[in-house]
């Protein structure tokens, strides 16, 4: 979303489509947890670093697949 110009802006594709998934932005990156990938249920977690924008990136998968789900962030 850009608020200058009021328009959304279709962004990178992360690397496979996903719903019911958890989700959290933290230190300049959003973080996509778990979901239904495929038809399946996921473990995997993307991470995207909004300054630079070129990419998603794989972390540390979840040690349990989970769907419907909240996440948080502590600072």
């Amino acid at each position: 979303w850009d608020p200058s110009n009021n328009k959304w802006t279709e962004g990178i594709p992360m690397t496979a489509p996903r719903y019911s998934h958890g989700c959290a932005f933290l230190n300049g990156q959003i973080y996509v947890v778990g979901g239904y990938v495929n038809g399946s249920l996921s473990n995997v977690m993307e991470a995207f670093h909004v300054e630079q924008g070129e990419r998603w990136e794989s972390k540390a998968s979840m040690n349990k697949r989970r769907i419907n789900f909240g996440v948080s962030v502590i600072i």
